[in-house]
């Protein structure tokens, strides 16, 4: 099977493109009329309308597409994707009057001597007009730019009407949430008015408020936007009450309202708003979760890409600490950086930050030298470096650099270790020291927890103990002690690099269970 010709076929989705557009002009220097007040011929425009085709391309990193995705998740379902691009290229293209005869006839009549625009069979008589010269030249005008932009595609195909009044509800919701003109944020269908698939949502100042990219790094950030979106359609955000009306008005809103839905500027759209459609996909919105990737891959694959990369349990387990906690995941894994003659465990490529997992060999004198002077470097060609040790406590240091790591969030989601027991919780016992088989047998057969087998508790360079397993729970790491033999300084030390611990012993099994979902519960 040959390879999809990527000139035809569109670059997210690798969706073939439909037919080829001939006699393009760039706009790029314009001369306009000002006018005071918008006047009637500016009315007829816009209800009369122009077919927009706009075309998305993501910015190119290493010969490869450059954009992050996510997930909006409720209760364990998918709701939508959202896709992200920085400085994505932005095509508007005007293939003419909406309302023309001949539907494959593009474009318009251009005065290729004096640059005037003929009159169009849809356009309003304008005793302004100048008369045209005898070179004309049939030609599809279009504009191009760099813009940020974002995709939110819903997980199931909704109706033409639930998706122009979800576009028109978000994009008003997006403006008030974060405090935007009108003119600051655009949002257009998919691939186009007649198929709408996606909505495109793009900051359209110049230079951009960066918006979207929150919504992407809040995890709570579309669910604030969906609840501002209850408020504008009429809707208690909390209840999803119908309160009938606006706040300034009496007149009961029927589908759509100038105070909710309807603008000016969406005119076309006005026959399919309907904002009582929109209620319970609101009310689900609102109760969402964003679980964004760093990359190209949603952030379940991301993570199991980064998991195949590691090359220590220690890089396993500070990625299981970022997961379980919400944390933004590194970019990379091991990825070189030549210049500096280093590989660091994980990259963040936005944040050009460099992160270390040490282990104990890094407490060596000649390693701590050699350390520095790789840290040195990186600084030097701009990087900033974050190292983990054993030692160190790694919420205290996630927290210093929320720029880099993000806000934790209280997710109830498993660790990567323990999703891929989800449909097989088979155990290997030969993992676990054969004293506590029948305990950790008891723990296995309880819906809902996870339990792998433990390793060394390792500090200041030695082995000071070690944990009996290590447990998931409501999306929690527990690690399991000796109640017996284990001393506090293996729980100290267990402690500081992050995790929960909790003392075992061999007898009262479901009373261990409890307090295991006891402790899970209560972070």
């Amino acid at each position: 099977m040959s390879e999809p010709d990527t000139l035809n076929n569109c670059e997210r989705c690798n969706t073939e493109l439909n037919g080829s557009l001939r006699s393009l002009l760039q706009l790029q220097n314009v001369t306009t009329k000002r006018r005071d007040k918008i006047n009637s011929d500016e009315e007829e425009r816009v209800r009369l309308g122009y077919e927009i085709r706009t075309g998305v391309r993501f910015p190119e990193r290493g010969g490869q597409p450059s954009y992050r995705v996510a997930t909006v998740e409720q209760a364990g379902s998918t709701l939508a994707k959202l896709t992200y691009a920085q400085g994505a290229d932005l095509w508007r293209i005007n293939l003419g009057w909406a309302r023309r005869k001949n539907k494959n006839d593009y474009g318009f009549v251009l005065d290729v001597e004096r640059g005037y625009w003929a009159r169009n069979e849809q356009a309003v008589d304008d005793t302004e007009s100048d008369a045209m010269s005898s070179r004309t030249a049939k030609v599809i005008p279009f504009v191009k730019d760099h813009r940020n932009c974002l995709l939110f595609e819903p997980s199931s195909r909704l109706p033409a009407e639930m998706m122009a009044s979800l576009q028109a509800a978000l994009k008003q919701a997006i403006q008030v949430q974060y405090q935007l003109e009108d003119n600051e944020l655009a949002a257009e269908p998919l691939p186009s008015r007649d198929n709408r698939r996606l909505i495109l949502f793009y900051e359209s100042a110049e230079g951009g408020a960066g918006v979207l990219k929150r919504l992407l790094d809040d995890p709570q950030g579309l669910a604030e936007v969906a609840k501002a979106a209850l408020e504008i359609c009429h809707f208690d955000p909390q209840t999803g009450e119908d309160r009938h009306h606006g706040p300034r008005s009496e007149e009961t809103c029927e589908a759509a309202c100038y105070d909710c839905l309807m603008n000016y500027s969406n005119q076309r759209d006005h026959g399919l708003l309907d904002r009582k459609e929109l209620r319970n996909l609101l009310l689900q919105l609102a109760q969402t979760q964003v679980i964004a990737a760093p990359a190209a891959k949603p952030r379940s694959e991301h993570l199991e890409q980064l998991m195949q990369q590691v090359e220590s349990t220690l890089e396993q387990d500070w990625l299981d600490y970022l997961e379980t906690r919400g944390y933004r995941l590194p970019s990379k894994a091991q990825a070189s950086i030549s210049a500096c003659k280093t590989r660091p465990d994980f990259l963040y490529e936005a944040e050009t930050t460099a992160i270390y997992i040490d282990g104990p060999h890094h407490l060596y004198p000649d390693r701590a030298q050699r350390d520095a002077s790789q840290t040195e470097c990186l600084e030097d060609f701009g990087y900033s470096v974050i190292r983990f040790d054993l030692q160190s406590n790694w919420e205290t240091v996630l927290q210093q650099y929320p720029h880099v790591f993000g806000n934790p969030q209280q997710r109830i989601i498993m660790s990567f270790s323990s999703a891929l027991q989800t449909s097989d919780k088979t155990l290997d016992l030969d993992l676990f020291d054969p004293v506590w088989h029948s305990l950790i047998n008891s723990i296995n057969s309880h819906e809902g927890i996870f339990i792998e087998s433990g390793g060394d508790v390792v500090q200041e360079n030695q082995v000071i103990g070690d944990y009996i397993a290590e447990v998931s729970c409501n999306g929690y790491v527990i690690r399991l002690i000796d109640r017996e033999k284990s001393s506090e300084d293996v729980k100290a030390a267990l402690e500081a690099q992050g995790f929960n611990v909790l003392y075992v012993s061999q007898e009262s099994v479901e009373e261990i269970v409890k307090e295991i979902i006891r402790v899970s519960q209560e972070q």
